[in-house]
C-alpha cells in the first residue's frame, strides 16, 4: 500500500486524528444517515444481539478495524497488505502509549469478558494508558517533598547522636580527672558510630568494680538509643505514628480500642485481567498442589489486594484492631448486640464480635493482619504495575501472525455480517428468519469458545452466504420484474404473489403462458435485452425494421427433446413401466442422449 492510501485507512481507524473540519463534516453524515434509516422489524434482534455473541461494540476500533482489514484484503494488497495494515496499528498502539494518549473507540474501564479477546487486550492497554496519567498528575510532587522529609528527620537523628555523644564525653572527662586529651577516630563508611580511646591514669580515682559499672550503664544508654531509633523508623502498629491516607469517615463508627473516628483509607484498586491472563492464573494456582506449602503460597497469592487494603486502613487509623477492619471491610462478619447497663439511667451500648468463620484457627487473615505493616496506598508496592501490563499487551499485538489476527477478528466480521443481513431483509423470504436464528445461535457458541478453532467459521460463513444468496436473488428479482412492463396497474399485485411463490418454490406455473401478466413481462425483459445488445434505442421496436431479422428472444444455443412413453419391458407380456429419452442438439453439431428405463423384474 503507498503512504496515502494508509493515512486514509488509520484515519477511519482513529477518527481523533482528522483535522477539525474533516470531523465536522463526519458530523454532518452521521446526522444525515441516522435520520434516513428507516426503524427495521429486526430493532430488537439488533439490540440484543451484542449480548449474544462474543464480540466487540459496534462503534469500537476493534469493529473498525475488522472492516478495514477486509476491505485492505480485497482491494489492497491481499495478504501482504493486511501484514503492513496490521504492523501500522501495532506501531500506533506504542506510540499512544509512550506519549500518554488514550485509544479512541475503547471503553475506559476495566477488560469486560463478554467482549472478545483482541477487545479486552485494547482495554487493558487503554487502563494502563489511564493509570500511567493518573500516576505521574497525582504523585508529581511527592518525591521532593519525600526528599525533604527524610533528609530533615536525618538530621535531626544526627543532631540527637552527637549532642548525647557530646555529653556523654564531658561527663567522662569530669569523673575520671583526665589529664590528657581524648583521641577520636571516625569510620570513612558512616558518621554515626564513633569509637573513642582513652588514655589510663597513674592513679585512678575510682575502683575497677565501678568503673566496669559506668562501662555497663554506658553500653545499656547505648542499646536503648538503639532500639528506639530502630522502631522509630520501622513500620510498627502502634497509637504513634501519624494518620496518612485517609479518605473519609466512615459513618459515625469510632475506634474499639482508642475511641476515636474511624476513617475510610484510600486504597489502591485491583488489577484488572483480561480471560487468558485469568485462565493463567487458574492454572498457576492449581499447580501448587494440595501440600501445606503450596496451600499457603496459594492463599498469600490470593490474600494480595487484602494485605494491601489491611496496610491503607492500619496507616489511615492508628491503634485499629482487626475488628474494625472487619466492621469496614467485611460488614455481614461482624455480629452486633445490644447491652443494657447496671446504672439507673438504662443506657444501651452497641457491642459485637467476630462471625464464626473469622474465629476459625489459623484464620488467612488473622496471618494476614499480623503480616500487614501501617503503610499508606501511595508508598506500597503497585497492585498494578501499568508498565509491565501494556507492554505485554504490546508484545501480544507484535507477535501475532496474520492468520492470528484474522482469526481473532472472526467475531467481529460475523458480527457486521448479520447486521448487513438484518439490513437488507426481505418479508417476502419466509426462512430468512428462521435461517438467521440458526446462525445467531450457532455464532454465539462458536464466539464464546475459548479455543478459537477455523474450521467452526468455515460452517458459520456457509451459512451466511445461504442468507447472502437468498436476499441477493429477491433484489435481482424486483430489480427486473417492474411495474414498467406492465399495461395495467390493477396487475401488480399479481405480479407481486408471482414472485413471492418463485423466491419460496423452486419452479412455479405461469398462468395464461406468454398471454399471461407475468408471460407479458417476460416478453418485454427479453425485447429489453435484444436492444441492449444490438445498440437500438428504447424509442424504437425491434419490429419496424424487417430487414435487420432481430427476433424479439436471443438465438438459441441448443435445441432439447424429450421423448417419454409407457412401455412394457423386457417382454411384451411385461408390466408397463415408464421410459424417458432425452436429447440436446447444440450449435456447432454437437448433441447429447440420455435415457432412463425401466424394467420388470418380476414377469421378464
Amino acid at each position: 500500500m503507498t503512504n496515502l492510501e494508509i493515512i486514509i485507512k488509520k484515519k477511519f481507524l482513529f477518527p481523533d486524528a482528522k483535522d477539525p473540519l474533516e470531523k465536522a463534516n463526519d458530523e454532518r453524515e452521521e446526522e444525515n444517515t441516522c435520520e434516513n434509516n428507516n426503524p427495521s422489524k429486526f430493532t430488537a434482534l439488533l439490540e440484543s444481539l451484542p449480548k449474544r455473541l462474543k464480540t466487540a461494540p459496534t462503534d469500537s476500533l476493534v469493529y473498525r478495524l475488522a472492516v478495514c482489514l477486509c476491505i485492505v484484503n480485497k482491494h489492497n494488497g491481499g495478504l501482504k497488505g493486511l501484514a503492513q495494515m496490521w504492523q501500522e496499528f501495532v506501531l500506533e498502539m506504542r506510540y499512544r502509549w509512550e506519549n500518554k494518549y488514550e485509544i479512541e473507540g475503547i471503553n475506559k474501564s476495566a477488560p469486560h469478558l463478554g467482549s472478545c479477546l483482541l477487545y479486552q487486550k485494547l482495554q487493558m492497554l487503554n487502563s494502563c494508558i489511564e493509570k500511567k496519567i493518573q500516576r505521574e498528575t497525582l504523585f508529581k510532587g511527592y518525591t521532593s517533598q519525600t526528599n525533604i522529609d527524610s533528609n530533615s528527620s536525618e538530621m535531626e537523628v544526627e543532631n540527637n547522636c552527637a549532642s548525647n555523644d557530646k555529653s556523654e564525653s564531658e561527663n567522662r572527662k569530669r569523673k575520671e580527672g583526665c589529664s590528657n586529651k581524648s583521641e577520636r577516630k571516625k569510620s570513612d563508611s558512616s558518621g554515626d558510630d564513633d569509637d573513642e580511646f582513652y588514655e589510663c591514669q597513674d592513679s585512678p580515682s575510682k575502683s575497677p568494680t565501678e568503673l566496669d559499672k559506668d562501662v555497663d550503664e554506658k553500653e545499656d544508654s547505648s542499646e536503648t538509643m538503639d532500639t528506639s531509633l530502630s522502631e522509630s523508623s520501622s513500620f510498627v502498629d502502634s497509637v504513634t505514628h501519624k494518620p496518612e491516607g485517609r479518605l473519609s469517615a466512615f459513618n459515625d463508627i469510632q475506634l474499639l480500642s482508642t475511641g476515636e473516628q474511624l476513617y475510610i483509607p484510600v486504597t489502591q484498586e485491583p488489577a484488572p485481567m483480561t480471560e487468558d491472563m485469568l485462565e493463567e492464573h487458574a492454572e498457576i494456582l492449581a499447580k501448587l498442589g494440595t501440600s501445606a506449602e503450596g496451600a499457603q503460597l496459594r492463599a498469600r497469592m490470593q490474600s494480595a489486594c487484602l494485605i494491601s487494603d489491611m496496610e491503607s486502613f492500619k496507616a489511615a487509623n492508628p491503634g485499629c484492631v482487626i475488628e474494625d477492619f472487619v466492621r469496614w471491610y467485611s460488614p455481614r462478619d461482624w455480629i452486633e448486640e445490644e447491652s443494657t447497663g447496671s446504672n439507673d439511667n438504662s443506657q444501651t451500648k452497641q457491642k459485637g464480635f467476630l462471625s464464626p468463620r473469622m474465629q476459625i484457627p489459623g484464620n488467612v487473615w488473622y496471618e494476614a493482619w499480623q503480616s500487614a505493616k501501617p503503610v499508606p496506598a501511595y508508598r506500597q508496592k503497585r497492585l498494578f504495575d501499568d508498565t509491565k501490563e501494556a507492554e505485554k499487551v504490546l508484545h501480544f499485538l507484535s507477535a501475532m501472525k496474520p492468520a492470528d489476527v484474522i482469526l481473532q477478528l472472526m467475531p467481529c466480521l460475523i458480527h457486521a455480517a448479520i447486521i448487513k443481513v438484518v439490513e437488507n431483509d426481505d418479508s417476502d423470504i419466509p426462512r430468512l428468519k428462521d435461517i438467521l436464528d440458526q446462525v445467531i445461535t450457532r455464532a454465539s457458541k462458536v464466539t464464546r469458545a475459548f479455543n478459537q478453532n477455523a474450521k467452526h467459521y468455515e460452517d458459520l460463513l456457509r451459512m451466511i452466504t445461504t442468507l447472502e444468496n437468498m436476499i441477493a436473488q429477491a433484489k435481482s428479482l424486483r430489480t427486473k420484474f417492474t411495474t414498467d412492463f406492465l399495461n395495467d396497474s390493477d396487475k401488480e399485485e399479481e405480479l407481486s404473489q408471482f414472485l413471492t411463490q418463485l423466491l419460496q418454490k423452486p419452479e412455479v406455473d405461469i398462468e395464461g403462458a406468454s398471454q399471461g401478466t407475468v408471460g407479458s413481462c417476460l416478453h418485454q425483459l427479453f425485447i429489453a435485452q435484444q436492444k441492449e445488445v444490438n445498440m437500438i434505442g428504447e424509442e424504437e421496436s425491434l419490429s419496424e425494421n424487417k430487414n435487420s431479422a432481430i427476433s424479439d428472444f436471443p438465438q438459441p444455443s441448443a435445441r432439447e427433446y424429450i421423448l417419454r412413453t409407457m412401455a412394457p419391458r423386457p417382454a411384451p407380456y411385461s408390466k408397463t413401466l415408464p421410459q424417458k429419452m432425452f436429447c440436446s442438439i447444440m450449435v456447432g453439431h454437437h448433441f447429447q442422449l440420455a435415457g432412463a428405463f425401466t424394467s420388470d423384474s418380476l414377469f421378464q
